[in-house]
């Protein structure tokens, strides 16, 4: 508001007054919270960043149940069927307890426990847009064996490499699966099952979760079973 800032001559390269336009506002906030955690550790006996996990674990949960996975999933596929890009809007929503997941993973598969946090980013690229949003990996080889249009055939013969690498565009603009409403309900429903079924080997068979993230472009068949340490059950899972 009342722009208190280290001004620089004209002369001077925008890109290089602007470091220290901001030298004030960083440190401000810098100073800022190092206050808020020390009050913080000395009321509660831990830091601003434990504080926040523990306030939000309920939400943490409930975004890792079947109908929390359900809604989160649910909605990265509607949007994209309405020609909205479901990660965009929902992946800001979640990264925190995403990445928060998949650290609580690694330190439990090192300490020799059950790692059983479903709600990761390595469960939405390998499960849930097994094959690119609306786990469409399967799609391309049903449209190239089970349809009798030659268009869509050529369609399914074009997708087929891009979409096993996880690009499946060309399936969705050229089918297409985005808008059409005989689409709808199998595109919304398919990653809800897939994490569903995911939530079933790790709770019910006892298969660790994800602990590893691998590049997106990594076949999903192939994340599923590397991103687990090579769980015995995930060669099972990725083939269901």
């Amino acid at each position: 508001k009342n722009n208190v800032t280290i001004r620089l001559p004209e002369e001077v390269p925008p890109n290089i007054a602007q470091v220290f336009k901001d030298v004030i506002p960083f440190a401000l906030s810098v100073l800022s919270i190092y206050g808020l955690d020390l009050i913080v550790r000395n009321i509660f006996g831990t830091n601003v960043a434990e504080s926040v996990g523990k306030i939000l674990a309920p939400l943490f949960s409930a975004t890792d149940g079947y109908i929390g996975l359900a809604i989160v999933f649910g909605a990265y596929a509607f949007f994209w069927f309405v020609g909205i890009h479901g990660p965009s809007v929902v992946e800001p929503l979640i990264v925190a307890i995403s990445y928060a997941n998949i650290e609580a993973n690694v330190q439990l598969v090192q300490a020799g426990m059950h790692a059983d946090k479903i709600l990761n980013p390595v469960t939405q690229t390998f499960v849930v847009t097994m094959g690119g949003t609306g786990a469409t990996l399967v799609v391309p080889f049903m449209f190239m064996w089970l349809c009798k249009s030659k268009r869509n055939r050529i369609v399914g013969r074009a997708s087929v490499v891009p979409t096993f690498f996880g690009v499946n565009e060309p399936i969705l603009f050229g089918a297409p699966i985005v808008l059409n409403p005989i689409f709808f309900i199998p595109f919304v429903t398919a990653p809800i099952i897939n994490v569903w079924i995911m939530k079933f080997f790790v709770d019910v068979l006892q298969m660790n979760s994800f602990s590893i993230i691998l590049p997106w472009t990594t076949p999903a068949p192939i994340g599923i079973v590397m991103g687990t340490a090579l769980a015995p059950l995930s060669f099972v899972l990725a083939i269901t």
